[in-house]
């Protein structure tokens, strides 16, 4: 008589087993977000990177043809009137058939002038910023008054990138105190074209364009929103108003206000050096390099960094 080994019969698979591999994945997933989305970071800070330094060097280019920087912005009395910074380089980043949709001679805020400034430029945004591509401004606009036939909206081509005009008001005034730090100009400054010899401080130690994501919307520290948020008309922020300058004050981080605290990067997306990297913002030098502003950086130090003609010593540290 045939003998038959013994087969042990497994047993089915629990509602403990089943607990236990759920607990499994989602620790794995747990780990694994962090991970995938600390490396869009990077690779989102690196593309912002990339995007200053195209601009850095379209502005060196510009300089080249023309013998020296544009203005920060243009008014009545510039031969070119009521036109932004970004505006005059657009020949320089591959943006020339745009350029020529514009016409120069009129106010950027002319009817004639409103559709090309419409278009957003990828030079323009920083990736990590989480805003659509246009950016809207209030109907009736105080800028835009002239709308095109059958417009009923403004939405402008954003810029995460930003012209500071300078420095002031009391939290700066405090940081500086008896140091002997100036204000401004920077290398662009209203109505004026700056020559490569006018940067006394050096290309190096002073910054060109820093970021100022955010706008329209207001922003405090770490990224969240906080208050009532700005209209275009205020905040600017579209590449093709002139009035997308802005000067530094310093900001309630927690509030995300402008003027009202010590924080001179990532306190307020209101109009103050803002981006959404962690750390701190980017900024293009006047040699075209692209640095990270730690965000723990001073008023006194973002002074010093923007003025072209101070002849301030900076310590090491200040960027990264």
């Amino acid at each position: 008589m045939a003998r038959f080994a013994s087969r042990k019969h497994r047993g089915a698979f629990t509602l403990i087993d089943l607990l236990v591999v759920i607990a499994i994945i989602a620790v794995l997933v747990g780990l694994l977000v962090p991970a995938v989305q600390k490396v869009r970071e990077a690779a989102n800070r690196m593309s912002c990177q990339n995007n200053f330094k195209q601009i850095g060097l379209a502005f060196h280019n510009y300089e080249g043809t023309n013998g020296a920087f544009p203005p920060m912005y243009t008014g009545g009395t510039f031969s070119q009137p009521d036109h932004y910074c970004l505006t005059f380089v657009l020949p320089y980043i591959e943006q020339d058939n745009l350029y020529k949709q514009i016409n120069m001679n009129l106010s950027g805020y002319d009817v004639a002038n409103f559709m090309p400034f419409t278009t957003p430029i990828k030079t323009f945004m920083c990736p990590s910023a989480p805003l659509t591509p246009t950016m809207p401004y209030n109907v009736p606009s105080s800028k835009y008054r002239a709308l095109p036939a059958g417009v009923t909206s403004i939405q402008m081509g954003r810029t995460d990138y930003a012209c500071a005009s300078g420095t002031s008001g009391t939290w700066v005034t405090q940081s500086i105190g008896t140091q002997a730090i100036a204000r401004g100009p920077g290398i662009l400054e209203y109505n004026v074209a700056t020559k490569m010899s006018g940067i006394i401080d050096g290309t190096s130690n002073t910054m060109l364009l820093v970021e100022n994501a955010g706008r329209p919307y207001r922003y405090g520290r770490g990224f969240t929103k906080r208050g009532a948020d700005r209209d275009g008309n205020g905040a600017a922020g579209g590449w093709g108003d002139p009035d997308s300058w802005f000067g530094i004050n310093g900001a309630d981080g927690n509030l995300g206000t402008q003027g009202s605290g010590p924080m001179a990067v990532n306190g307020s997306s209101d109009n103050e050096i803002y981006g959404f990297h962690t750390g701190g913002a980017n900024v293009v030098m006047g040699d075209g390099s692209v640095r990270m502003l730690k965000d723990n950086v001073t008023l006194a130090m973002v002074s010093a960094l923007l003025s072209r003609q101070g002849g301030e010593v900076l310590p090491d540290g200040v960027q990264n």
